[in-house]
């Protein structure tokens, strides 16, 4: 590398602090050998809660780290997040894909991205909720749909028809599956779940699919449930939230609720990883809702 004496440099990371972060920490010492001075805004925790800190010539900035727009994180520091949570209960390090209001195809979908991304992925966690039923025959976007028995990525719905308004809120928007919907739905969905247990298995990484409920789950959803995960041969565990575990002001897991979640996860995947279900060994997970 070329000196540059007198150059700055400012390293943002996302979800992990520094010098924890240890590929970040040697690339900003690799700078600061080079002459560059090198500036990291990371957030707190795993030791590290000073604001600010100058560590062998790096300046290192500090914040408190909120999730807002990944699986079960809302309005919760990270190491209360259920990814957080997880992470400590297999002494992995996370990598949370998950995105709030995704259906399952777009979970899929964005995790065989990851998947291609990671080294040795060692765990992967797919949260699956009812809702997600809805989701997945939505046409407004792209989306993964059965054809000829297969699953096809389909483009988002176009021509006169599709720009019908009233069209819109019968496919899109209302809040009920029509008889058809609900068959077109749970076929293309446990299409879905067997591709994503195919792909896991290919990776050498055990699964989990955490199929979560909030309050009590009625005879209906588990009927729907079962339609999705009985008999595909791909691991899953059912939670009930308690919804006094809900955060008031927007509906997800608390602190408390993220914790249960961990647990249920991590007591699958451990099953799935013990000597002789699994060819994965620690340390790497990935999630998504």
């Amino acid at each position: 590398m070329k000196a540059s004496r007198g150059i700055r440099v400012l390293i943002i990371v996302e979800n992990l602090p520094c010098p924890f972060d240890r590929r970040v920490w040697q690339e900003a010492l690799a700078l600061r050998s080079n002459g560059y001075h090198v500036s990291i805004i990371c957030p707190k925790g795993r030791g590290f809660d000073a604001a600010y800190e100058c560590l062998e010539g790096v300046h290192i900035y500090r914040h408190r780290l909120v999730e807002a727009d990944s699986a079960f994180g809302y309005g919760l520091e990270y190491e209360q997040t259920f990814a957080a949570e997880l992470g400590r209960k297999l002494d992995l390090q996370v990598v949370n894909v998950g995105v709030g209001g995704y259906g399952t195809d777009q979970a899929a979908l964005r995790l065989e991205d990851a998947l291609h991304k990671l080294e040795r992925p060692v765990a992967i966690v797919q949260v699956f909720l009812s809702a997600q039923l809805r989701r997945n025959v939505r046409d407004y976007r792209p989306h993964l749909a059965l054809r000829d028995g297969a699953l096809a990525l389909m483009p988002r719905a176009s021509g006169f028809f599709a720009g019908l308004r009233m069209r819109d809120i019968v496919v899109n928007e209302t809040p009920v599956l029509f008889e058809w919907q609900l068959r077109e739905s749970l076929a293309v969905t446990r299409a879905i779940v067997l591709d994503v247990g195919a792909r896991v298995r290919a990776r050498g990484a055990a699964l989990a699919f955490l199929v979560v409920s909030f309050g009590a789950r009625s005879d209906e959803e588990e009927r729907l449930v079962q339609a999705v995960f009985a008999g595909a041969e791909v691991p899953f565990v059912e939670v009930q939230v308690d919804t006094v575990h809900l955060l008031p002001y927007d509906g997800h897991p608390d602190a408390v609720a993220s914790r249960e979640l961990a647990a249920a996860a991590a007591s699958t995947l451990r099953r799935e990883m013990a000597p002789g279900r699994a060819a994965a060994a620690l340390p790497q997970t990935g999630n998504g809702h």
